[in-house]
């Protein structure tokens, strides 16, 4: 993980200026889309360390005890797949 934090800090920071050099223009919708995509790629950037540190601030909870049961939507489906095989193919091409 620390040999790919630096090149991904570098490659933000790079894109980040390249977006900001449309602000110098004077055409505002250059410019917005500029502004736009340096906030849009600051918070690419932080937005997966965000999210796992996060959950790090919730209790766990217990298991569910059905999940490993299929669901009766599953099992239906499944059974209608298994015999109308042909159909679903016909369907699947036209």
């Amino acid at each position: 993980m620390r040999s790919k934090f630096a090149p991904s800090v570098y490659t933000a920071l790079t894109t980040i200026v390249a977006f900001a050099s449309l602000s110098s223009s004077h055409i505002l919708p250059v410019e917005d889309f500029g502004w736009m995509m340096c906030i849009g790629i600051a918070i690419a950037f932080g937005g997966p360390d965000f999210f796992p540190a996060s959950l790090l601030l919730l209790s766990r909870g217990e298991a569910n005890r059905t999940l490993g049961k299929p669901a009766a939507i599953n099992r239906v489906f499944s059974r209608w797949a298994q015999h109308r095989a042909g159909r679903i193919l016909v369907f699947s091409v036209t």
